[in-house]
């Protein structure tokens, strides 16, 4: 009996730590007292997987903010509040005119992160995690180890044409390719500003990949794998029948333009 409580406490501090960790490589570098109940929200949305999944990342969040407030680190815990819906809906996607629009109006900081999570399909904590040398231009493919991944397995993800296209004029030696969650946040915004785009979907980038991807090769198995997923369930569920063959072939089929906007600035200084 002993030997199996000590087995699932394991398990269950793996689980904690798993959770925590993903939240802190989307929201590590802000101060705790800073998160509000809509970065919380906002966060919790972007996960993939049933309420369950969400309401269990939650209870997770909200025991570490109780903790934070018995400390007086905090006044109150950021994530008592947020309620999840029972009842789930088809994730929400950008348009491939919205996406080109997008990139063509985004700041050049925030380019190689959007293009990698619009083409490449990666988890906003993968992408917070990802350095340029995990990016292997000449190999084709993005080189995501163990410690990266959302389910502890490497993953090699393809680089389209297209995605290799966005990447290039910003290509690196080494160096995270997001920049910091302020600089992010606030460009992000502003190209949506430039581009028209009046509702940001939650997790939308990595939505508009695992939904083109699938209309576009109509391979189960193969769009599962780039995303990560360890079978189709997922993406039968989430992805099926949501964009067209004709939208999904568009979509990787959006390039950079030779010349990109100029009055596009984003007023955040680098952090």
């Amino acid at each position: 009996d002993w030997k199996e409580r000590k087995k699932q406490s394991a398990v269950h501090l793996r689980n904690l730590t798993s959770r925590a960790t993903a939240f802190e490589a989307v929201h590590g570098k802000r101060i705790m007292a800073t998160l509000t109940k809509d970065d919380v929200e906002n966060y919790l949305a972007s996960i993939e997987g049933t309420a369950r999944t969400q309401i269990n990342h939650r209870l997770v969040l909200s025991n570490l903010f109780n903790f934070a407030v018995g400390k007086k680190w905090l006044t109150a815990n950021p994530a008592a509040a947020v309620e999840i819906e029972a009842d789930e809906k088809p994730p929400g996607i950008l348009s491939p005119d919205q996406v080109s629009q997008f990139l063509q109006c985004a700041d050049a900081r925030i380019v190689p992160a959007y293009a990698v999570a619009f083409f490449g399909g990666l988890r906003e904590a993968e992408i917070a995690r990802l350095d340029w040398q995990d990016i292997k231009m000449e190999r084709g493919h993005i080189d995501l180890s163990a410690l990266k991944t959302k389910t502890g397995q490497r993953r090699l993800v393809a680089i389209t044409p297209n995605l290799k296209a966005w990447l290039e004029p910003h290509r690196q030696q080494s160096g995270l390719v997001r920049p910091s969650d302020q600089v992010f946040r606030k460009c992000r915004e502003a190209a949506c500003v430039a581009a028209g785009i009046d509702a940001w979907p939650h997790n939308a980038a990595r939505h508009c990949f695992g939904s083109y991807h699938y209309a576009a090769h109509q391979n189960a198995a193969t769009t599962a794998s780039e995303l990560g997923h360890s079978d189709t369930a997922m993406l039968f569920k989430n992805y099926r029948e949501i964009a067209t063959k004709e939208e999904g072939e568009a979509y990787f089929q959006i390039m950079p333009e030779k010349t990109l906007p100029t009055n596009i600035i984003c007023m955040v200084k680098a952090a």
